[in-house]
């Protein structure tokens, strides 16, 4: 023990009592200083040394000879008392080592990757219970779980392929891993139950064995004592005398728990049992050192038997304990041990089938919803309650049956405004056809003069024209339709210079019926991200409209600020019943003057979707006889105008700072 170093890292001690030198028991203190456990291995196998060694402080006391398995479990109870394999952790044949970071299986190091054993750790801490890929990730990899399995799933692929564990690690469907563990563990423990019942009764019977000796010897010792003084009274009688003599002794040494066999034959048995001289005798031979067990009239019986020859007597002396009971206890407690092992299965049977239950469930809901949907109920949804994975499932589930309800809405929507437009546009193309074939007929049937020759052509090539304006509007509504797929071009748009563009390209439209055209911008720099190409076609339309419902001489404003874009006229006006509809295709407030202007009932449906292309806001203030203000807010939020109208100006935010006016 001077040779231990300071910093030792003993588990246990194995020490024999009869060592060189020094003994067990002096050795024993000098350990116990270390706090190493001890346990005695030796041949001493007397009852008084091994309370000796237990009251001095040995774990255990194992005597020669000894079974490896025996040696191994007892220590490993020893280490488990001790807290010296806390950092061991066994699953089936397989021993993880949390300090070394090691693991094993039969016996053998097994590599595993520093992942593969964070991996492998985790399961065999949450046995027998389901763990989701997503959780494996948080825990592992420290990321949440985005619908990439293959990380995981290669991980435990590795596992199961270097540990044999295929059928140990079970795939959940829908869910993730799960290590089973219930079955095999009370197997096992059933098993090892078994082993120990076994063993404890071996143990006992050799105890019960070694103090049958000693009573036996005792016994024996006080025998030959009296017949050696019957002897000496008796020198001079005959061998009947001798034989009675000997007989007395034995009754009196041993009573009722022994037979006396001489001169072949049994002279003395007051045991309840018959016993067969030649099976003991050759049973004594043979026993190889086990404990002689003899099964007599359905009763267990322990045997002690010698043959004595000497001067005073040749017998056979048997000495026999009724050892059924133990067999019987030991019986018993098997019989418990199986009875709650089958309770315990029986119970953990009930309680796989309900968490099956209990999970197939919702997963049979959601296939009928599924179903349903596919069918195309899309307003059928399962239910969230479940705060555990499924729950996430189900809320996924009804998510993605809200977004196809909501794309299925959308789609109708479309579908019925198509059907609209298409109806619209029939009935659109409907009239100026009528009055070309009508006035084309005319020219050819009818003998016209010049002058209505000229008037008919002339209103001929006006319709013409209005219907190449209505292809190009329907094609550039179309064009915005597909714009949404396919994404916009946006770009960093100087405000001022795009409206100063944009009068320009007003200029020559509006000088024809005298109107002003009047642009500002505050701040000067105004920058915005925008599709300038689809911004120009809303203004445009805008300006358009504008100067289609002013009188001549009238006047139109342009205003941009940081939160909107304002077009202004002072024109008619539009009803406050038609200000709801005047962005849908086709519509127009006054039909008759919209066609006679060349109108197509286009030009605000076709700014509405550039406007929602943009995530921006429309709205449109109008009073009947004093103008209409259209207001195209950057943000959805909208932008809120003072409501003060003027004969003619408006006052703006705008207006009441720096402003340019070109």
């Amino acid at each position: 023990s001077k040779s231990l170093p300071e910093n030792h890292a003993y588990a246990c001690a194995l020490v024999d009592v009869m060592l060189p030198g020094k003994d067990g028991f002096t050795l024993l203190p000098e350990l116990k200083k270390y706090g190493i456990p001890v346990i005695f291995l030796t041949a001493r196998g007397e009852v008084q040394n091994k309370v000796r060694g237990l009251k001095e402080g040995a774990e255990d006391y194992i005597v020669k000879p000894f079974e490896m398995l025996e040696l191994l479990v007892r220590i490993e109870k020893v280490l488990e008392r001790n807290g010296k394999n806390d950092h061991l952790i066994c699953i089936y044949d397989v021993e993880i080592d949390t300090e070394k970071h090691t693991v094993k299986k039969a016996g053998q190091e097994v590599y595993l990757k520093p992942m593969e054993y964070e991996c492998l750790l985790m399961f065999v801490q949450h046995k027998n219970k389901a763990l989701t890929r997503g959780q494996i990730l948080g825990a592992l990899w420290g990321m949440e779980f985005e619908g990439e399995t293959r990380t995981v799933d290669a991980h435990v692929g590795r596992i199961r392929k270097k540990l044999d564990w295929g059928n140990v690690i079970k795939t959940i469907p829908t869910i993730g891993y799960r290590l089973e563990a219930i079955l095999g563990f009370l197997l096992i423990s059933q098993f090892t139950m078994a082993y120990f019942l076994y063993a404890s009764q071996k143990q006992t019977l050799k105890d019960q064995r070694k103090s049958q000796e000693i009573i036996f010897i005792d016994k024996f010792r006080e025998f030959n004592r009296k017949v050696e003084e019957s002897s000496k009274l008796l020198k001079n009688s005959d061998g009947e005398g001798r034989k009675l003599a000997a007989i007395q002794a034995f009754r009196e040494v041993f009573g009722n728990n022994g037979a006396f066999y001489q001169y072949g034959e049994w002279v003395y048995n007051e045991t309840p049992y018959e016993f067969d001289y030649t099976g003991i005798s050759e049973a004594e031979v043979e026993n190889n050192g086990e404990v002689p067990i003899q099964t007599i009239d359905g009763r267990k019986v322990m045997i002690t038997f010698i043959q004595t020859s000497d001067s005073n007597i040749q017998a056979g002396i048997l000495y026999y304990q009724d050892v059924t009971e133990i067999y019987q206890r030991t019986q018993i407690l098997f019989l418990k041990g199986f009875v709650m092992t089958a309770f315990i299965l029986i119970a953990a049977g009930a309680v796989l089938r309900k968490s099956l239950y209990a999970t197939m469930c919702p997963l049979l809901e959601l296939k009928k919803a599924a179903r349903a949907i596919s069918e195309g109920n899309y307003h059928v949804r399962v239910s969230e309650s479940r705060k555990d994975e499924l729950g996430e499932l189900a809320a996924g589930f009804n998510h993605m049956a809200g977004t196809i309800q909501e794309n299925i809405q959308e789609l109708t929507e479309i579908n019925r405004k198509q059907q609209q437009m298409l109806g619209s546009l029939a009935h659109e193309l409907k009239t100026p056809m009528t009055a070309i074939m009508g006035y084309a007929d005319t020219l050819l049937t009818v003998r016209l003069s010049d002058q209505r020759r000229e008037q008919a052509l002339q209103y001929i090539q006006k319709e013409c024209s209005r219907l190449s304006r209505l292809s190009i509007k329907l094609l550039e509504l179309t064009g915005l339709y597909e714009e949404e797929k396919s994404g916009l071009n946006l770009q960093n748009c100087q405000i001022e210079n795009f409206l100063i563009h944009i009068k320009g390209l007003t200029g020559f439209t509006l000088k024809e019926k005298g109107i002003q055209l009047e642009i500002q911008c505050s701040p000067p720099n105004l920058q915005k991200m925008a599709d300038v190409d689809l911004l120009t076609s809303f203004v445009l339309n805008l300006v358009d409209n504008a100067g289609k419902a002013s009188d001549n001489g009238g006047k139109i404003r342009i205003i941009a600020g940081d939160e909107a874009l304002i077009v202004e006229d002072q024109g008619r006006g539009i009803a406050p019943e038609d200000l709801e509809r005047v962005t849908e295709a086709f519509y127009m407030v006054d039909k008759s003057r919209s066609r006679k202007e060349g109108g197509a009932g286009l030009g605000l449906a076709l700014c509405k979707e550039i406007a929602d292309l943009h995530n921006w806001k429309l709205s449109i203030e109008s009073k009947p006889g004093k103008g209409t203000r259209v207001i195209l807010s950057w943000l959805q939020s909208g932008y809120q105008l003072e409501n003060t109208w003027q004969k003619d100006s408006v006052i703006l935010e705008a207006e009441r700072t720096d402003s340019t006016s070109v």
